[in-house]
């Protein structure tokens, strides 16, 4: 008999059989079931799709945060190494509802004018967006523009005369260049620093949208801002919050 494979293994075999004998392997401590066998495998690689036995898990499934969930996000960031850079992902996130494949994208050219300013908009073209459909972002909420600036300002000290406004708006540790998939890595130890389950570089846009719903947004807007084709593609991120369903029931009448 082969040896039993280790847990990545085990996850692994999961994922690329789908059998619906491998429940037959034994089960590590705390792993239970399919989610628990999602959760694992999120712990060992960032994937953006996984099947798992029949349960799916996509991007627009990340955990949507209340106010008290981001700023206990944002203050296990201050904490960290590149604090300045990460809170103003984490408000680019939450606050603009860009993905993680636009946030890599972003040059500095994008957020500041050649004055030196912070621009009152962010034009992303088709070449960094989903689906290729050119949206503006909007940086007129006062503590997105506050936490950009604050970060601008940081590198603009550390970059001294190589200030470059055709660099990467963020650069990873080793000054390049993020990949979508390594700053959704990123946003993972963020959130679990934070102990914050569940969370990934999806949940701030979800949570930018839900949000903007329950103050009573009207939805073809939040459909613009977000980039998407259709309101029936924006409703599908908006969580159904049963505080918003009773306050809703009250108002029926």
């Amino acid at each position: 008999m082969s040896p039993r494979p280790s847990l990545p293994d085990q996850a692994e075999y999961l994922l690329i059989t789908n059998s619906k004998h491998s429940e037959r392997l034994n089960h590590p401590a705390g792993v239970r079931g399919p989610k628990g066998w999602i959760e694992c495998l999120e712990s060992i690689r960032t994937k953006k799709f996984i099947n798992i036995l029949g349960w799916s898990m996509r991007e627009g499934q990340a955990k949507v945060l209340t106010e008290s969930e981001f700023r206990r996000v944002v203050n296990a960031a201050k904490k960290e190494a590149h604090a300045k850079r990460n809170i103003a992902l984490l408000y680019c996130s939450f606050g603009l509802g860009l993905r993680a494949k636009e946030m890599a994208a972003l040059r500095i050219r994008h957020v500041l004018n050649t004055d030196g300013e912070l621009l009152d908009e962010i034009n992303l073209d088709g070449s960094m967006t989903k689906g290729r459909k050119q949206r503006h972002a909007y940086l007129t909420n006062p503590k997105v523009a506050d936490a950009i600036r604050d970060y601008l300002d940081e590198r603009r000290n550390a970059d001294g005369v190589t200030f470059n406004y055709d660099a990467p708006l963020f650069r990873s540790q080793k000054g390049g260049t993020f990949t979508p998939n390594t700053l959704q890595q990123l946003f993972h130890r963020m959130y679990s620093k934070a102990r914050m389950q569940g969370a990934s570089s999806h949940s701030g846009r979800r949570t930018f949208a839900t949000t903007l719903i329950e103050k009573g947004v009207d939805i073809k807007a939040v459909s613009t801002l977000m980039g998407h084709a259709s309101i029936a593609m924006t409703a599908r991120y908006v969580e159904d919050n049963p505080v918003r369903l009773r306050q809703i029931s009250a108002d029926a009448l």
